[in-house]
């Protein structure tokens, strides 16, 4: 007894793979908007007057954010955006997303 694998289309394969990356260059965007912060910057915890991170207004009110509500887990969370985004453009099937994204949170 063999398994029948799925033909997938064309279409699907192009949108897991744009969604893969996509997930990949936010997880990548937010470590190097932490990775820039900076207390002086202006974002919700602090009226100043400069942006000093490289990714601008986005970059210090995202740094400001995930600092202030995760903190030095965000590697976890980074880490398995990333993993999730790689298993997406290789086009991997994604069996229990649910209880995934369960745990992850």
């Amino acid at each position: 007894m063999t398994k029948k694998k799925k033909k997938m289309s064309i279409y699907y394969q192009i949108s897991r793979r744009i969604y893969g990356l996509f997930l990949i260059l936010m997880s990548v965007a937010l470590l190097g908007a932490v990775c820039f912060y900076s207390p002086l910057d202006s974002s919700f915890n602090y009226a100043g007057n400069k942006v000093t991170n490289l990714l601008g207004n986005f970059g210090a009110n995202s740094a400001d954010f995930i600092l202030t509500f995760l903190g030095v887990s965000l590697l976890i969370f980074l880490v398995a955006s990333c993993i999730w985004g790689y298993a997406l453009c290789c086009l991997q099937p994604m069996t229990h997303w649910f209880l995934r994204l369960f745990f992850w949170l």
